[in-house]
Formats: structure tokens, C-alpha cells, sequence
């Protein structure tokens, strides 16, 4: 928690632009090696979150999004060649990851894998990931203070019986992977 405390704090929203509920944090830092990430979904009825994915498998990368997860969506000015990344994680620890060269991040290349570091964590009315993920995987070479990102958060909650939605940028027409639609990250002074 304490590496964690000088770190932005985002809120994720619902469809009509209030603040979700249940609610979802986002923290965001970063060293020169990594984009670190923290999201604690705040989740009243923990015993029922939905995670049937449980190891990574390519068969499963198109269904774990059907659990409760977290989807992050990003794309860093200055790298890759236009790329954007698609990671999504559930309450298993979980990662599907793709890459994507295209404006709508909804057709990946799963074939491209990253390096990234993943831990999940529950707690009483909580579960928290915790993320690293290369800034090499991203095709930064040197990320510094002002580098931009292009993103967005998205949360999927099967634990209240319905499928519930929320996310950082506002959704538009249920494309919340949709790169126009995307929020922006701007690095300031180093966070670790």
C-alpha cells in the first residue's frame, strides 16, 4: 500500500457518467523499466465474482473477460509503431494480452505475448491487481516525465448476478476498446 500512496488516483465511471458503484481505483506510476498499475475493485459480494478462467490458455483468451476482470487498454505515443496493447486480468491473477495495429482494439494478435508481472489480491469487499508491465513490451525505449498513453480501463462485474460495466473514459456506443474513445495519460515526476 505504501508504494502506492504518491500514485494517481483514477475512478472509474458508469454509463451515465457518475461514479461506479460498486466502486473501482485505478493508481498509476511508473519507473524507467515499467508502467506499474494498482486497480482494487471494491466488490460487496466477493464469495460471487465469477472466475472460471484459471491458467492461461489460448482456447480461454476469447472467455475471460466473461469473469469479473479488468480490461487495459493502451497505447503509448512515441512507441510501437502505432501499436496498442489489450490486457485483461481476472480475479485468478489471469492475463490475456495482444497486441493490435488497427484503430478498434477488438481484433488482436494473440500471438504477441508480454513480460508483464501480475498479482492478485483479495481482501474482506475487495480484490487488487497489481501490474508491471515493460515499457519495452510497449515499444518505449526510454519513458521519462511527459511521455502520453493513450487508454483506457474497463471494469466487467458478473458478481451482482448481471453483467455491470464501468470505465475510465467514457464509453460510446459500447466501444470502450474504440482507440477514439480513449482517455490520455500524461507520466509526471517518477513515482518510485
Amino acid at each position: 500500500e505504501g508504494t502506492w500512496n504518491n500514485a494517481t488516483l483514477l475512478q472509474l465511471i458508469d454509463r451515465s457518467y457518475r461514479t461506479a458503484e460498486p466502486a473501482t481505483h485505478v493508481r498509476v506510476g511508473w519507473s524507467p523499466e515499467a508502467l506499474k498499475l494498482a486497480i482494487t475493485r471494491f466488490e460487496p459480494k466477493l464469495s460471487d465474482i465469477k472466475s472460471e478462467v484459471t491458467s492461461k490458455n489460448p482456447k480461454d483468451d476469447a472467455e475471460i473477460h466473461l469473469d469479473d476482470s479488468v480490461e487495459i487498454f493502451l497505447q503509448p505515443e512515441g512507441g510501437g509503431a502505432g501499436l496498442g496493447f489489450h490486457f485483461t486480468v481476472n480475479a485468478n491473477g489471469v492475463v490475456y494480452d495482444a497486441s493490435n495495429e488497427v484503430k478498434y482494439l477488438g481484433l488482436d494478435n494473440k500471438n504477441w505475448g508480454s513480460d508483464a508481472k501480475v498479482a492478485v489480491k483479495k481482501g474482506e469487499g475487495i480484490w487488487v491487481v497489481e501490474m508491471s508491465i515493460p515499457w519495452s513490451d510497449l515499444g518505449v525505449k526510454n519513458a521519462s516525465a511527459g511521455q502520453v498513453i493513450r487508454t483506457n480501463v474497463y471494469r466487467n462485474r458478473y458478481a451482482g448476478g448481471n453483467l455491470d460495466q464501468s470505465s475510465w473514459a467514457p464509453m460510446v456506443e459500447e466501444r470502450h476498446s474504440a482507440r477514439e474513445n480513449f482517455g490520455k495519460w500524461t507520466l509526471s515526476a517518477q513515482s518510485e
